[in-house]
């Protein structure tokens, strides 16, 4: 199919030459009535010029039919341009309200990730004052089984016969002891759980760094894809300005 220009020009050449005919036919017919005015005109020259006005007056609605036709080719033209842009439009942004979400939800997942972080920072604080305070013990409890012990040396080296005090000394230090072996069980286990906390804190902060990278990727993208956009529908403008 011809574009609407080629057309038109096509059309106002054709024009311009029927027009000239024509005006070389009235110049003709003119000089005819001039000669008429001296000569009096035939029957047949009336008829030749009758005949020339009945295809004026033809070519004349020929030509209005074909620009009414051409008009009405251009405005359809228009039209479905002009769907198809809007329809194309409605579709962008369709798509970037999407992405909006999309990033709206991946953000929602980094401030949720980010707290769950911060409640197990929280956690191995807690921790790590407990471990702190365990060791406290630990050593105060050390400290007085070390002066227990030299308090039984001594005795020992006094040779005390007082099987009572020495049975009590005897008990006392089995039951620091004991008591020692069983805060050492306990701070191994805070150890060990420490260790845990520490490991889901390295893995939830890996997570939340992927997170953030997807959605710089995601960002990037689609800046990129609105200035693609962008561009294309100053083209299609510039495009569809010969017809408007």
């Amino acid at each position: 199919m011809r574009s609407p220009s080629v057309n038109n020009n096509n059309n106002d050449q054709q024009q311009s030459s029927h027009e000239y005919n024509i005006n070389t036919q009235q110049m003709n017919i003119n000089q005819s009535n001039g000669n008429a005015r001296l000569t009096d005109y035939s029957l047949s020259n009336l008829q030749v010029i009758a005949t020339h006005q009945q295809e004026q007056i033809e070519h004349n609605n020929k030509l209005l039919v074909s620009r009414e036709q051409h008009l009405k080719y251009l405005k359809q033209q228009e039209t479905t341009q002009e769907k198809i842009f809007f329809q194309r439009l409605k579709q962008h942004i369709e798509q970037q309200e999407m992405k909006h979400m999309r990033l709206k939800s991946l953000q929602n997942q980094i401030n949720q990730q980010k707290n769950a972080n911060s409640n197990v920072e929280n956690e191995l604080e807690l921790l790590k004052q407990i471990f702190l305070n365990k060791e406290q013990e630990l050593t105060l409890t050390s400290n007085k089984v070390d002066e227990l012990t030299k308090q039984l040396d001594q005795l020992r080296k006094l040779k005390i016969s007082s099987n009572k005090e020495q049975s009590q000394n005897k008990n006392e230090l089995e039951k620091l002891k004991q008591e020692l072996m069983i805060r050492n069980k306990l701070n191994e286990q805070q150890n060990r759980k420490i260790s845990y906390q520490r490991e889901i804190f390295t893995t939830k902060q890996a997570e939340l760094n992927q997170l953030d990278h997807r959605i710089e990727e995601l960002q990037q993208h689609l800046k990129t894809k609105t200035k693609t956009k962008t561009t294309s529908n100053s083209i299609q403008s510039t495009i569809a300005e010969p017809f408007t």
